[in-house]
């Protein structure tokens, strides 16, 4: 069976670590950063990365670029994680990011999320075909 990637966004590290632990609970292959920006730094100077994601679990209010428009910015980049697999996690929305989260078709979380709620996503996302 080809091992399952997954992509952490999450400038808490402590909410990063839990997002990791549920990933590799699913037997999820992880890579996490702090932020988009590192992971944009990291995949322009290292051609061995790529948006080849399973999943993708992002913060919403982090420094430097928001959850939001990280995924916005991953649709010019040749992402190829579909948006019913695409989350973005967040403890205070405002009705205009919202909405654009729902327009960008990705899951919404609401922190904090229990576990089952994303134990929940990941099994409806990991029986979808890409």
């Amino acid at each position: 069976m080809t091992p399952k990637n997954a992509l952490v966004l999450d400038d808490n590290f402590i909410f990063r670590q839990f997002l990791i632990e549920i990933l590799e609970e699913k037997q999820f292959k992880v890579a996490a950063y702090a932020d988009p920006v590192q992971y944009l730094d990291c995949l322009n100077k290292d051609g061995s990365l790529s948006f080849n994601f399973d999943v993708i679990l992002t913060d919403n209010q982090m420094p430097y670029m928001t959850g939001l428009e990280f995924l916005e910015k991953i649709d010019t980049l040749n992402c190829r994680c579909p948006k019913q697999r695409q989350a973005i996690i967040s403890g205070e929305w405002q009705a205009e990011d919202l909405e654009r989260a729902q327009q960008l078709g990705c899951h919404i979380f609401h922190k904090t999320c229990s576990i089952d709620q994303i134990h929940g996503w990941l099994d409806e996302v990991s029986g979808q075909d890409p």
